[in-house]
């Protein structure tokens, strides 16, 4: 609850950011950064699901974290992302995990068994990797920029 809530605050602390106008007497800022926070929102799905296995309901997935710029060029048209996230899966299938002794048994679970819900649920250390191409400058907050990459994920816990 208490890492939820500090997650909220994070997320919404850049929208409240102020900025300040070069005065003619001001050196223009060559040492800006592209610092992001990211908030995501998945839908999971399984495949190659074992025979009667199938899932039910919004497997959903959430994510959040912040992207560290490291530009490449003096003009910061190039550079790399790199940063830390949280994130949180949930698969709700009928296929039910239970634990018996220090063995986890899985059963499927006929269409007609009275259950409430099934969930498996991961929590996972993200490590999102970017490069970056941009024309921003110092001056000016419109620009395009093209960032792709890859986010490596470590499932630290799970639930079932």
């Amino acid at each position: 609850m208490r890492f939820s809530c500090l997650l909220l605050i994070l997320l919404f602390y850049g929208a409240f950011a102020v900025g300040q106008a070069l005065d003619s007497n001001q050196k223009e800022d060559r040492k800006y950064l592209e610092d992001q926070f990211y908030f995501g929102f998945t839908y999971n799905f399984a495949t190659n699901l074992p025979s009667g296995v199938s899932q039910r309901n919004l497997s959903y997935g959430l994510q959040g974290g912040f992207i560290k710029d490291i530009p490449l060029s003096y003009d910061r048209t190039f550079g790399l992302g790199i940063g830390l996230g949280y994130g949180i899966n949930s698969y709700y299938t009928n296929l039910l995990a239970s634990q018996q002794g220090a063995d986890l048994v899985y059963t499927v679970l006929d269409s007609d068994a009275d259950f409430k819900r099934n969930k498996i649920a991961t929590h996972v250390l993200e490590l999102p990797f970017q490069f970056r191409w941009r024309n921003s400058t110092p001056q000016e907050y419109k620009f395009w920029r093209i960032y792709t990459g890859i986010k490596m994920g470590y499932v630290f816990d799970g639930q079932l």
